[in-house]
């Protein structure tokens, strides 16, 4: 049979495993926020460049039409920023729950791993009990 050792330390692989699943996991949700960070820094720099741009261009003079067409441009661009600000926001309450798991699984293999170290330092302590007992009996048998 088994030691009870050897068999906590199958359990402690898959446990360790698991963890190491989620790291992963949790890095690529922070990979994901801080992608859409960035993409939300692209757009607010585009429209603020864009808005320059036409300010410059507005200085000679433009068209109404013109004007509108600039207002609905920067009003769709607004739009999509506050979009990819609510997309960061889901990003991070995932990323959230990423680190938690991996939390849970750390903590989870951590208990693991000392239920393991007792069950081996039992078995030890049990094998220094039986060799000392068979040292006992054949130092009983040679009187």
């Amino acid at each position: 049979m088994p030691r009870k050792s050897k068999r906590m330390q199958s359990i402690l692989e898959l446990a360790k495993h698991d963890e190491q699943a989620a790291i992963e996991a949790l890095g690529e949700s922070n990979r994901i926020v801080e992608a859409h960070i960035k993409q939300l820094e692209e757009l607010k720099l585009y429209r603020d460049e864009y808005r320059q741009q036409m300010l410059q261009e507005g200085e000679a003079g433009f068209s109404a039409g013109k004007l509108q067409q600039f207002h609905q441009f920067l009003l769709k661009l607004d739009e999509i920023i506050v979009q990819q600000g609510q997309q960061i926001v889901v990003s991070e309450q995932i990323r959230e729950q990423k680190r938690v798991a991996w939390l849970e699984s750390r903590t989870r293999t951590n208990s693991l791993d000392k239920v393991a170290q007792r069950y081996r330092e039992t078995e030890n302590e049990e094998d220094q009990r039986r060799d000392q007992k068979e040292s006992d009996e054949v130092a009983q048998q040679r009187r």
